[in-house]
């Protein structure tokens, strides 16, 4: 296993919150800049969705937009009844992106997502521990990632509790998204 393989697997085995399991990596904004998690969330209302998508993937564009809306909305009523500081988000998506370059991914995070978070394009070894661990990666890439048991393809957005636990396949609630709260089956009693 390469060196950031098995930081992830250390990070994960000894984390007690998704913020732990992400605690040492770097992620990537849109705009190219690195953020760590814990900026952007706050403990036990902060929801997590990891984002399985890539730029071109035609299922994914649709997608995306509907997601973007959703984020936006919710993180937007959040504030507004300042259910969170301005500074965290009630929902917060980490993309792990499917592109063949790096390019491709941020060319499509910045033309077609939201302020979300993605693990960088050169940590292909934390891309690829999250499609085996979630089961989720497109299918072109399904052996080159070590996929045995590919439960979805891409779009999928999966919810995760603090530990990193999957709640839910989130991918239908988004499609089905009306307006208003975060789903329910989302939200950790």
């Amino acid at each position: 296993a390469t060196a950031s393989a098995f930081s992830f697997q250390l990070r994960h085995q000894s984390s007690s919150t998704m913020t732990d399991l992400f605690a040492n990596t770097d992620l990537t904004t849109r705009t190219g800049s690195s953020a760590k998690l814990s900026s952007r969330t706050k403990d036990g209302t902060t929801v997590i969705g990891i984002f399985f998508s890539s730029s071109w993937c035609p299922d994914c564009v649709p997608f995306v937009a509907k997601l973007a809306t959703m984020y936006e909305e919710i993180n937007n009523d959040a504030e507004d009844e300042e259910e969170v500081p301005s500074s965290a988000k009630l929902l917060e998506i980490i993309f792990v992106s499917s592109d063949r370059d790096e390019t491709s991914m941020m060319k499509y995070m910045k033309g077609k997502h939201e302020d979300w978070l993605a693990v960088p394009f050169e940590d292909v070894s934390l891309r690829s521990e999250l499609k085996r661990k979630y089961g989720t990666c497109a299918g072109s890439e399904r052996v080159a990632v070590g996929v045995t048991d590919r439960r979805r393809g891409i779009p999928t957005l999966i919810v995760v509790d603090s530990a990193g636990n999957e709640i839910c396949d989130g991918t239908d609630d988004v499609d089905d998204y009306a307006g208003g709260a975060l789903p329910a089956r989302w939200v950790q009693m």
